[in-house]
């Protein structure tokens, strides 16, 4: 009855993955749980959400949302969780090592509870935790699930909803990394900010965003990054945020490396079935190649490396700098081969 966490960020087969737990007996599987639209969602929208909602290019599974149903106040939404949950709180107070809030421990358990009481194995699938799995750890235990995916592939697959007219993963890209509370995810997003200002200068639109609130505002500059850089930006993020649970999640699993290998994938579902108890099978994974051409600017390959190299000084204080250098070059070096670079 040890609860399973998946952490991953978005576009990672994260959604699959979570629906190879779901499917198993004696699970009781929680989508997204730090998720925004879980404050006031209603019963219709739980009973409803699902694949064929959005462009989502998910398989088809039963409602995303199923599992909150029971949990669900009368006036909407899911008891306990609270608005700052996705992205104002993304960073633990006191950093990656730092504390949960008293709100997160008290929804977290909830959930947990929910589950044991139906004699199930809770399985949580967050998108939104990667900033937090070491207090998770610290609080509830359990089996900790580290899910990535080759970075350019993962990139391809924001640009490709983009192309759809879908910039919802941008925009929290965007959200994830403006972190007060986080000294090199709030450098990196200053870093280009500050250049989304000087593109509004350049373009002389300055004046006519004078009106809009702060947060408006920062999403409409963010519009005028280049893609080049918006890559760059993403590369940092995810590369500090995924040096980090390598080293603190029990497990990781590269889902591109799964559905290529059939040796790794078999190694991956023998180390989650000896650690959680649960007959995992990903044998029906896939995860097709996407391309996609960048609309404007070039990408610099040497300032991600030094991003790659700001994270490691960042995380240099808790985890071997040695190791830490050596999985960014490869994450580097994956992400580069993917591209074609």
């Amino acid at each position: 009855m040890e609860p399973v966490f998946i952490h991953s960020s978005w576009r990672t087969s994260s959604t699959w993955v979570w629906q190879q737990f779901r499917l198993l007996a004696g699970t009781q599987c929680y989508y997204e749980p730090f998720h925004e639209d879980l404050s006031a969602m209603s019963r219709q929208t739980a009973m409803e959400m699902g694949t064929e909602s959005w462009i989502s290019g998910h398989a088809q599974t039963a409602p995303y949302f199923m599992e909150y149903v029971p949990l669900l106040r009368k006036a909407g939404g899911v008891r306990l969780h609270e608005a700052p949950f996705p992205y104002d709180w993304f960073i633990p107070e006191g950093g990656l090592t730092g504390s949960l809030r008293r709100e997160e421990i008290r929804y977290v358990s909830l959930l947990i509870r929910h589950a044991r009481k139906k004699d199930r194995v809770p399985v949580l699938g967050f998108v939104r935790s990667l900033g937090r799995i070491t207090p998770l750890k610290e609080v509830f235990g359990g089996v900790h699930l580290f899910l990535l995916r080759n970075l350019w592939g993962q990139w391809m697959s924001f640009v490709d909803q983009r192309r759809k007219g879908n910039n919802w993963f941008y925009n929290k890209l965007r959200l994830i990394a403006n972190q007060p509370g986080d000294r090199f995810l709030s450098d990196i997003h200053n870093f280009y900010f500050r250049r989304c200002v000087e593109l509004a200068v350049d373009h002389k639109v300055l004046p006519q965003l004078s009106g809009l609130t702060g947060q408006q505002f920062t999403k409409v500059v963010f519009d005028l990054l280049p893609e080049g850089q918006m890559f760059e930006l993403f590369m940092g993020v995810h590369l500090y945020l995924y040096l980090h649970a390598f080293f603190v999640a029990d497990i990781a699993v590269d889902s591109t490396e799964m559905t290529r290998n059939a040796d790794y994938r078999v190694q991956c579902e023998e180390q989650i079935r000896r650690m959680t108890g649960l007959p995992i099978d990903f044998s029906g994974g896939k995860q097709p190649t996407q391309r996609a051409e960048m609309i404007n600017g070039a990408i610099d390959w040497q300032r991600i490396r030094q991003h790659a190299t700001l994270a490691v000084a960042s995380l240099q204080d808790i985890h071997d700098r040695t190791i830490l250098e050596r999985l960014a070059d490869k994450l580097i070096t994956a992400a580069i081969a993917e591209a074609g670079a």
